[in-house]
C-alpha cells in the first residue's frame, strides 16, 4: 500500500512531537513480510520486516525494520515499530525504530473524526501468501 512515512526515532531516541510534526514524509510501498530463513509458513508469531520501498522498483527508500509489529491502525495511519540496522563503520547496530505511515489516499487528519474513523475500524490487515505483502482487506461492521 503506497504510504508517506515519518521516521519516530533517529538512532534509537525518541523525536520531539515537533520534530516529528515538521519532517517531510518519505513516500514509498509499505510492505510487511513474515517469510524468512528458518521460519516456515504457518509457523505462529513468525517476526516480520517491514521495509518501505522506492514505487515501481526493488529498493528501500529507509532501512528497513526487522521484528516489525503493526502498533495502531488509526484514522488512516498506522505506526509500525521494529529495529532499524544501522552500518557503523565496519559493524552493525540495532535501534529501536517506529514509523507513523499514513495511507496515501485515504481520510486526511482535518476530515471530520467520526467519519474518519467509522472507515478505518471496519478493517484488518490479511495476509496475502502469494505477494507475502499485507493489505488492508474491508470487514463487514461488528
Amino acid at each position: 500500500m503506497l504510504v508517506d512515512v515519518v521516521q519516530l526515532r533517529h538512532l534509537g531516541v525518541k523525536r520531539t512531537r515537533d520534530d516529528v510534526r515538521a519532517a517531510p514524509p518519505i513516500r514509498g510501498i509499505l510492505s510487511l513480510n513474515c517469510r524468512r530463513p528458518g521460519w516456515h509458513p504457518g509457523q505462529r508469531n513468525a517476526p516480520l520486516l517491514a521495509g518501505l520501498l522506492l514505487p515501481g522498483t526493488t529498493e528501500w527508500c529507509i532501512p528497513p525494520l526487522d521484528w516489525a509489529r503493526v502498533t495502531t491502525i488509526r484514522d488512516g495511519a498506522l505506526v509500525v515499530a521494529g529495529l532499524e540496522e544501522i552500518a557503523n563503520g565496519r559493524n552493525r547496530v540495532q535501534y529501536p525504530q517506529a514509523w507513523w505511515c499514513r495511507i496515501v489516499g485515504q481520510a486526511s487528519r482535518t476530515a471530520p473524526q467520526s467519519s474518519a474513523r467509522s472507515h478505518v475500524e471496519h478493517h484488518h490487515i490479511e495476509l496475502d501468501e502469494e505477494a507475502a505483502e499485507f493489505r488492508l482487506a474491508q470487514l463487514a461492521p461488528v
